[in-house]
């Protein structure tokens, strides 16, 4: 529900018109279906990575090998998180009732990639903290 009160108040129509407080739960189907996938991503990439570093170049240092493992996990993971925020943002905002409105009007405005919009922007923000 915060999610949903911040993103209404960032949007262009003002929070009110945007839906206020009404239907704070709105966007939080799209956010469940793509938790699990992109955590699976994330984690299965890392893994991945991870093991295949190792075995190349067992003589480099572990927190490289960690750092570049999830900064890879990271762009796995935001195929399917970028696309969920997307809808999610959407339908919070009031601009669909449901995220399958949103995805099939998406779709035929912007083609597939309205539904990867700020994908650089979303990886500059989270690289750094998988870093950490």
């Amino acid at each position: 529900p915060l999610d949903t009160v911040k993103t209404r108040l960032q949007s262009a129509e003002g929070f009110w018109k945007a839906g206020g407080f009404r239907g704070v739960y709105k966007g939080l189907g799209a956010a469940a279906i793509g938790s699990a996938p992109g955590a699976a991503l994330f984690f299965g990439a890392y893994t991945l990575v991870n093991a295949e570093i190792h075995e190349l170049t067992p003589a480099t240092p572990s927190p490289l090998v960690h750092m570049v493992s999830a900064s890879i996990g990271e762009v796995a993971a935001c195929i399917v998180r970028v696309p969920t925020e997307i809808v999610k943002q959407r339908t919070q905002a009031g601009r669909y009732s449901h995220a399958s409105a949103a995805i099939r009007d998406i779709l035929a405005t912007c083609g597939l990639p309205g539904l990867f919009r700020g994908f650089v922007s979303t990886l500059a923000r989270e690289i750094p903290f998988a870093l950490v």
